[in-house]
């Protein structure tokens, strides 16, 4: 290995080169003591150089360990190499994954603008949406990507014109080839294109919804493809690129996730060409006749955008290595969570008190809305501050929406609103609300950490620089946007090629210009408008991406930032192959980051000049005793031929440098004094992040389950009703997240806890209510230490939601909405968190019977609370007017949305069930995740296929419903036994739960009690079976050997053998859990529907249920645009 002394000293040649007269015409030689001191200068620098690119080789080995595809000479990676290379996947896959997300966004974007316009243009709004995508993908590929993250870089690692880069056109350099060899080197701007890709692709498509319904495709393709490949590539050029908005003002711009980059950038863009296409034809004359076509497509839609948000600001970690990179994730999506829910009732109850009506697409809007405020300061505020940015981003998209109309500027989706206004917003917000000391202590791109001065204090008084930073952000990228697309828009518009003519915006798109002429077979052919919307649908968002800051000793933490003021020229610290450091204060930093292109990719001729020089090194007699000098010509060929060695030499230390700056942004290995961490250090780090990604992940798959609920419930219910069933399940997201966070956590996991790890009442805690001590803070300093707590906030937030919902189900279509509201946030806020209190957070059903309760994954805890609550909401609300006597006018309106409720659903019980580990940093938990997974799939088909063949035989009828019910019953039967059982025993499990649900449901009907999609059914009789079923068919060998919590260990006594004989103990404890849960939900529910019913506020009038909900309390008055109007029954003697 290369000392520090050799190392400098071979940067110090490289130093000294120009001055020795290299790469220059050699001057004339002088006397012969003249040319030996020249040559013996010159065979020491060629050493030094040699021992430098040893050195560099060393060190590029290591870092190369982190590419996930392996050592290219085919070895087995040793010790800390196994574990870098382990980081160096981790970063790869917690980036594809998040970007895969984001991508799934286009799919939520579709269905907000097609279910925001009239139904004769459905086809075009998609064609749109599909374009975005495709055409953005190639745009970003061609030059979109040279021009944000390419180089070429100065020393600080900021942009040499601070304006745009040029490198990695057409993914060129992606891949360094050894033209002897063959082999490739891949580079980490391969997966940082990909994340970022999906970023750019969503800035257009926000521009689609604002000019929907009377523009033209081509102009719309020209604009797309402009605006991928040059537009938003120099917003993020200025920005995450490290240009000159990176270090305005001293302290730089501070946009985490992209609400200025992304969101304001494209709602600019949709302001825009609104103005300059027009408004539709009759928008402002019949503004009737421009309502929403499908309200579902628009709950789905917004769904699917709060699902892929977690994508787009998780993912802006860029990485997932560390622990600190894991808490900064889980601080981003409990803050992301806290925003949507609170943006979405803040705009609800404004229009509510304004119009007296429920206002639908309105919330969801203000979902949105909240969504985009917090993306910019998503990772530098504290869940409070996300409450109350939330809260003045829905107002202020609210003002905005006020605004556009009262101009008069016809944006059919809001997107400005949504996306240009509460990014302004955002983008100040983020700097305003820094979770710094007030204005003393500004965090910015630091993390949790504050900025540092030179001396390693904390910079002090920085909050207004901040502030003023994020100003011209905001001014600079909005005028960048207006001007270019105007420059765009205005030449279209005056060819013709913008704005479609009247004649095809009457008969609309899809008939004048599409093949098939509808969307949908049975719209009628159009002849004059139609429907469509007027200011409240939903908008789109994209997140850029951010920087991994090399470590440099002198920083007291490894910053999770992206684009921190790096003007500084720090010490490296260099790892070498053995694992010791060289500190070289003489090399300047280029701070490069997932993000970025290539720094300074070198060609490989260059790389190939080099290392000839190198091999002929000792050919030219270098590093030995200087042979005796000949004549003058020999002299000069010696001479020219040492300087192309040396000029070989020197562009091999660029080539090697530029793929180290690569190769080190995947390495996040620094402690949080900025030390590298030794082995233990950084896997115990590693596994953190990992148990941290995990949980993200698998909350974000629990919380789509939300839309899946929206959808088999909205599918079941008659068309009449369909937004009432939709808002209701808005809401339980909604005020489920607000009453978790108010005091359910506290109840359900606060402290304090005795010396065994139980609550001391045994019944409830107090600590943790609205997030207090999730950050510690050190008010000397204002920096933050996470806890854990942050992420399990949020992965449980997702069940408790959950469990509201299914109550929702089983009172569908006679409960008013207030009353159901207050059932909604007791339940999240009380009764579900005391379940949880008493069993997964270790209350008195943790220890009973000695062995304890078993329920992995809330066969009891969550379903059958929410069956047990629907069956009591039920039987206080009573029947929907007429159920009995005419029950076939209440066939389900909508199978193709209860089959795609149920894969939703489906696909959301993995992160249900495999989240239920808790962690995935161990094989073991990783063998654990794919036993639940493979117990999850059986048991699902099982279930299916066991109720959809026994209602074949009994009615000789195909029964779809009843097949999707079935395999919700298998999957809630195996919930509490996943993790303890077998598949066969998952196979028996789950066909018995199918009988046990046909069963429940055919009692409920003869008892009279109206459950319209079989919740008691499905979860309350199913989640009873799948905790007891966890105890009989628990793997352990008959009653012998009882498992439980233990997985694939026995429960073991004091000396360390397997306990026998306590399988009936198991049962006992299981069944002490079923009776516990459902007497607690069912008093407690009782205690709240009783007084409900009472004063009036429970159940619907006669009328509202002849009319519909939906004509009688909401604006639109209709879920579909081909809906007609409902009428009431007026009898006459």
């Amino acid at each position: 290995m290369v000392s520090a002394r050799v190392l400098a000293l071979g940067l110090a040649g490289l130093c000294l080169g120009p001055d020795l007269g290299l790469c220059q015409v050699a001057p004339a030689l002088g006397g012969k003591d003249d040319v030996a001191r020249r040559l013996a200068d010159l065979e020491r620098l060629i050493s030094g150089q040699q021992e430098q690119l040893l050195a560099q080789k060393a060190q590029m080995d290591l870092l190369r360990s982190l590419a996930p595809l392996g050592r290219l000479d085919g070895r087995k990676l040793q010790g800390s190499e196994s574990v870098e290379s382990l980081q160096g996947a981790m970063n790869h896959a917690w980036l594809i994954l998040c970007g895969a997300l984001v991508m799934f966004m286009q799919a939520g974007f579709a269905m907000v603008e097609s279910g925001c316009c009239r139904a004769k243009n459905v086809q075009n709004i998609l064609l749109k949406n599909l374009t975005d995508v495709c055409v953005g993908t190639l745009g970003w590929w061609l030059c979109g990507w040279a021009f944000a993250y390419g180089g070429p870089m100065d020393d600080d690692g900021f942009k040499q014109n601070r304006f745009m880069g040029s490198e990695g056109a057409m993914g060129k350099d992606f891949l360094i080839r050894d033209d002897a060899t063959g082999q490739l080197q891949p580079t980490t701007n391969i997966v940082n294109w990909f994340f970022q890709w999906a970023f750019c692709s969503a800035a257009a498509t926000i521009v689609s919804g604002g000019v929907a319904e009377r523009v033209n495709f081509p102009g719309y393709c020209i604009f797309s493809f402009m605006m991928t490949a040059f537009i938003y590539p120099v917003c993020v050029g200025w920005t995450w690129g490290y240009g000159w908005l990176a270090d305005v003002n001293s302290v730089g711009y501070m946009d985490f996730a992209g609400s200025g980059i992304v969101h304001m950038a494209g709602g600019v863009g949709a302001l825009t060409g609104a103005i300059w296409a027009g408004p539709r034809k009759g928008r402002w004359e019949n503004p009737e006749e421009f309502d929403p076509h499908s309200l579902p497509l628009i709950i789905l839609g917004t769904f699917i955008l709060w699902f892929g948000w977690y994508g787009f600001n998780c993912g802006s970690t860029l990485g997932m290595a560390t622990i600190e990179r894991g808490f900064m994730a889980a601080q981003v999506a409990m803050n992301t969570t806290i925003a949507a829910a609170t943006g979405g009732l803040t705009v609800f109850i404004l229009r509510f008190g304004i119009t007296k009506k429920y206002d639908i697409g309105g919330f969801c809007n203000g979902i949105l809305a909240g969504l985009v405020s917090i993306t910019a300061g998503c990772g530098n505020v504290e869940c409070g501050s996300a409450f109350v940015i939330a809260l003045l981003g829905g107002l202020f998209y609210e003002a905005g929406s006020r605004l556009m109309q009262k101009l008069k500027i016809d944006d059919p989706v809001d997107a400005f609103a949504v996306h240009g206004v509460a990014g302004a917003w955002g983008v100040l917000a983020a700097a305003l609300f820094d979770w710094g000391k007030d204005f003393d202590h500004y965090h910015g791109w630091s993390g949790f950490s504050c900025m540092t001065a030179e001396d390693g204090s904390c910079k002090t008084g920085l909050g207004g620089e901040g502030v003023a930073a994020n100003l011209a952000e905001i001014v600079a990228i909005a005028a960048w946007v207006a001007v270019c697309s105007s420059l765009i828009f205005g030449p279209l518009r005056a060819v013709g090629w913008l704005r479609a003519s009247d004649d095809v915006q009457d008969e609309g798109f899809d008939q004048a210009k599409h093949s098939p002429s509808k969307a949908y077979g049975n719209l009628p052919e159009t002849t004059k408008p139609s429907v469509f919307y007027d200011a409240s649908a939903n908008r789109k968002y994209q997140v850029v991406d951010q920087r991994l800051q090399i470590h440099t000793s002198d920083l007291p933490r490894a910053l999770v930032e992206y684009r921190t003021q790096c003007s500084m020229a720090a010490p490296l610290t260099v790892a070498i192959a053995d694992g010791k450091q060289i500190q070289t204060s003489d090399l300047p930093l280029a701070l490069v980051e997932h993000r970025t292109s290539s720094l300074a990719v070198v060609s490989a001729r260059f790389l190939a000049l080099g290392l000839a020089g190198l091999c002929l090194g000792p050919a030219l007699g270098l590093g030995q005793a200087a042979p005796a000098l000949g004549g003058k010509d020999d002299v000069a060929r010696r001479l020219a031929d040492l300087e192309r060695l040396i000029t070989g030499q020197q562009e091999q230390l660029l080539a090697q440098k530029a793929q180290m700056d690569l190769l080190r942004s995947l390495a996040p290995l620094g402690g949080p004094d900025g030390r590298k961490l030794d082995e233990s250090e950084s896997i115990e780090s590693l596994q953190g992040a990992m148990n941290h990604a995990w949980l993200i992940l698998c909350g974000a798959l629990v919380m789509f389950m939300q839309a899946g609920f929206a959808m088999v419930e909205s599918g079941c219910c008659r068309a009449k009703n369909v937004q009432n069933i939709l808002l209701k399940n808005l809401t339980d997201v909604c005020v489920g997240t607000l009453g978790w966070w108010l005091c359910g956590w506290a109840f359900a996991y606060g402290g304090p806890y005795d010396d065994d790890g139980l609550k001391p009442n045994r019944f409830m805690s107090s600590e943790g209510a609205l997030g207090w001590d999730f950050l510690i803070r050190d008010d000397a300093t204002g920096q933050l230490t996470p806890t854990t707590n942050i992420v399990n906030w949020f992965f449980q937030w997702a069940f408790c939601s959950a469990t509201a919902t299914i109550v929702s189900g089983g009172v569908a279509e006679r409960v008013n909405f207030p009353g159901y509201c207050i059932f909604s946030f007791m339940m999240t806020a009380f009764i579900y968190p005391v379940c949880v209190g008493w069993t997964w957070g270790y209350g008195w059903l943790a220890d009973v019977n000695s062995v304890g309760y078993m329920d992995f994954a809330g066969s009891g805890i969550v379903h059958m609370a929410g069956g047990v609550g629907a069956l009591t909401g039920a039987m206080w609300a009573g029947p929907r007017k007429g159920r009995w006597e005419n029950p076939e006018e209440f066939d389900a309106h909508s199978l193709p949305l209860i089959i795609l409720g149920t894969f939703i659903l489906w696909f959301g019980w993995y992160g249900f069930n495999c989240g239920s580990t808790l962690g995935m940093a161990t094989i073991e938990r990783g063998f654990m995740a794919a036993q639940v997974a493979m117990n999850t799939t059986i048991a699902g088909a099982t279930g299916g296929l066991t109720v959809f063949i026994l209602k074949y035989g009994l009615t000789r009828k195909y029964d779809i419903g009843g097949f999707c019910n079935g395999i919700l019953a298998g999957l809630v039967s195996i919930t509490a036994g996943c993790g303890n059982v077998e598949c066969g025993s998952a196979f028996t499990i789950a066909l018995l739960g199918g009988l046990f649900y046909e069963a429940g449901s055919r009692l409920i009907k003869k008892l009279k009690i109206d459950d319209p999609v079989d919740a008691f059914a499905v979860h309350g009789v199913c989640g009873a079976w799948g905790v007891l079923a966890a105890a009989l068919f628990d793997w352990g060998k008959g009653f012998d050997h009882y498992h439980g919590w233990s997985g694939f260990s026995c429960m073991t006594a004091e000396d360390g053998s397997c306990k026998t004989g306590i399988g009936g103990e198991g049962v006992a404890a299981n069944i002490a859990e079923i009776v516990a849960i459902t007497a607690w939900v069912a008093v407690c529910s009782s205690l709240i529907f009783g007084p409900l019913r009472a004063v009036g506020w429970l159940r619907a009038s006669d009328d509202v249920q002849d009319e519909g909900f939906d004509q009688a309390k909401h604006s639109p008055s209709k879920a579909y645009a081909n809906q007609p109007e409902s009428t009431k029954v007026i009898l006459s003697a």
